[in-house]
């Protein structure tokens, strides 16, 4: 079978399982990649991109602490790197909806990061309940957050929170930012 032909097959087997979830989480580790497709799983991962791109997706390779891994220079970390498929695009409201997730959900996320990130990369979660205190249920903040703590987005430590792998992975920090700060003044 010519090289090319074998590259194809294996971008369709990477797509694939990439789309399907790990106990939970999305995404496949590096050293998993590599013992499906061979050695040349990163030769692969590129092809897939340049096919996931005319479909506003990306694949992205994340390592649990939050830091990007560039594809074309990977490092040593790229093996124990979680890659996962991501929207390019921003999406809007009424479509994060579709997904499965409430707008207060989205809001107690939003107001999260931004919050942690504003008090260096930790803020305590009582913090952040009171903050949302007035605008969404005490339960419902509690439950939501529980929820991106287990899914990924968020991670907690001795009741402070941080960001998650999968914050860094899938939002776009600076322009969350610039939306808050632009919404503030």
């Amino acid at each position: 079978m010519p090289k090319r032909k074998r590259i194809e097959e294996k971008v369709k087997r990477l797509i694939a399982v990439l789309f399907l979830r790990s106990r939970g989480r999305p995404g496949v580790r590096g050293y998993e990649l590599r013992k499906l497709l061979g050695e040349d799983y990163l030769e692969v991962v590129k092809a897939a991109q340049k096919k996931l791109e005319a479909l506003g997706l990306e694949v992205r390779a994340v390592t649990d602490e939050g830091k990007l891994l560039d594809l074309e220079n990977p490092g040593s970390e790229i093996s124990e790197a979680r890659f996962v498929i991501v929207v390019k695009e921003n999406l809007k409201p009424e479509e994060l909806k579709s997904c499965g997730w409430r707008i207060d959900e989205i809001a107690v996320l939003a107001t999260a990061i931004v919050y942690i990130l504003s008090l260096r990369g930790k803020a305590p979660r009582e913090s952040i309940v009171q903050l949302l205190r007035d605008k969404v249920p005490e339960w419902r903040i509690n439950m939501a957050l529980d929820r991106f703590i287990k899914i990924g987005y968020l991670e907690e430590e001795d009741d402070l929170l941080k960001l998650g792998w999968r914050t860094y992975a899938e939002v776009d920090l600076e322009k969350l930012m610039t939306i808050f700060s632009t919404s503030t003044q």
